[in-house]
């Protein structure tokens, strides 16, 4: 029984694999070693179009990532995943919806540099990224400065950071963050359903969750600076 579902699990993977960007690989699983040597991604070769890209970085199952694109045909987003395991879900749900212009990345954020350009990213969306509360762990959020820079430097200018979490201390944490860094601040709302933001919003798997408990969904969007 394991080996049928392996089988057909392997199946599976081999008819979703359209959607998954393979990069040539680096010398070294060391971060600091594998983004220095450029890999770029090639938008216009992988679409087939000259659209402006998006990024979604942890994107999970993929819900988010299927529904912007069904909103935004006339964007491209690839959606990177660090999880092994979670990237596979990804997949699946991109073969299920079948976009056109989605591609799917596995990668940690430190590397993303190897693949992208210096301001060739439209828009980054950080949704409900690991909170990680413990001060030993605060160099791993995901809006810690040593990303910031990062997110800066991929970001075309104007270029802009949406990010949700239900973390209220995440979501002041991150808003001190952006202002510090010298992001713009464009909105920054405590409750996203109790705002006019909430017509344009577009649910994740775990927004659902939090929504149906009860909590308040915080939002930041910050513009790099012209």
């Amino acid at each position: 029984m394991r080996q049928r579902r392996k089988h057909n699990l392997d199946a599976e993977l081999e008819r979703c694999k359209r959607f998954l960007l393979e990069p040539a690989p680096a010398s070294s699983e060391n971060a600091l070693i594998a983004v220095t040597e450029k890999a770029y991604i090639d938008g216009a070769e992988i679409f087939k179009n000259d659209k402006q890209i998006s990024l979604e970085i942890g994107c999970g199952k993929g819900a988010f990532a299927v529904e912007f694109c069904r909103r935004n045909p006339d964007r491209n987003l690839i959606a990177v995943e660090r999880n092994a395991k979670i990237v596979v879900s990804a997949l699946i749900t991109a073969d299920a919806a079948n976009p056109d212009n989605l591609m799917i990345l596995h990668s940690p954020c430190e590397v993303l540099p190897r693949y992208f350009r210096p301001g060739s990213i439209r828009e980054i969306f950080l949704n409900f990224s690991t909170p990680l509360p413990n001060s030993p762990c605060t160099r791993q959020r995901l809006t810690h400065p040593r990303f910031l820079q990062i997110y800066n430097e991929m970001l075309m200018p104007g270029g802009r950071i949406y990010f949700k979490t239900d973390s209220g201390d995440f979501f002041a944490y991150s808003l001190e963050q952006m202002k510090d860094f010298g992001f713009e601040i464009v909105r920054s709302e405590t409750d996203l359903y109790k705002s006019d933001l909430i017509a344009d919003n577009i649910q994740t798997e775990y927004e659902r969750r939090f929504v149906n408990m009860g909590l308040p969904i915080y939002m930041i969007i910050a513009q790099k600076k012209v």
